[in-house]
Parts: C-alpha cells; structure tokens; sequence
C-alpha cells in the first residue's frame, strides 16, 4: 500500500485522495509493481534472477490484450 500512496503528490493530498488518480492506473500500477519487485529481489524472496531493468521485466509482464 505504500507504495501506491507514495504516488500522491503534495496537490492531490489536499484535496483528500489518498491514492492516486483512476485516470493514471497503468503507471500508478507498473510503478507499484516496480517497487514490490525491488523488495522481493533486494530481500532475496524472488524466485527468478534479478533483472538489469526491474521496471522493464515488470512491464513485459503485463497483460496486454490483443484484439
């Protein structure tokens, strides 16, 4: 979760939001990914190696619909 709310800046804050805006969702969750990636490989829980360029493995991870 801190890693989410870390996202809201100082103008988001006072105006009451506590997460970051619907409207930005895919970075607020590839940056969210990142982080929790970042602990997982920095405190040795992560099962595959870590990568040279975490948010760039996370995003390869995503779902990306194909129509």
């Amino acid at each position: 979760m801190q890693a989410t709310a870390d996202q809201v800046d100082a103008t988001l804050r006072a105006r009451g939001m506590l997460y970051p805006s619907q409207a930005n969702i895919l970075e607020t969750e590839v940056t969210t990914a990142t982080r929790v990636a970042e602990f997982m490989f920095d405190e040795g829980l992560a099962q595959a190696e870590r990568p040279r360029d975490v948010r760039g493995w996370v995003e390869r991870q995503l779902y990306k619909p194909q129509y």
